[in-house]
């Protein structure tokens, strides 16, 4: 069974924070290639805005067989987290979508 699973991550000024949570997310996957990445960025966040168009990020992400893509939205906060999740799962293709924090830690082998 090839079930696409969309990783919902919104984040704001943590481009370090992110790296690592994707890190231990993404190497603890059976099936890293069934993972569909999707980050939501507001569009005035500059230091997102750079590090996730960097060499630095494609670098990073290249590594890893999954899929991902990076939007903008306009600035909801952390009370409209719900509007980038809404946002994020509405332009996912996965079976199955999971929010997934910033500075969230994968700790369980084969957890897909």
């Amino acid at each position: 069974m090839d079930t696409r699973i969309s990783i919902l991550l919104p984040t704001r000024d943590r481009a370090a924070l992110v790296t690592r949570s994707l890190e231990s997310l993404i190497s603890r996957a059976a099936h890293p290639e069934r993972l569909e990445i999707m980050i939501g960025i507001d569009d005035d966040d500059p230091a997102s805005q750079e590090y996730f168009n960097s060499p630095e990020w494609t670098e990073f992400i290249e590594q890893w067989p999954v899929t991902h893509r990076v939007s903008t939205t306009e600035r909801y906060g952390y009370t409209g987290l719900f509007k980038y999740v809404n946002y994020l799962g509405a332009d996912s293709t996965g079976e199955f979508l999971m929010f997934w924090n910033d500075d969230a830690l994968m700790h369980t082998e084969g957890w897909d």
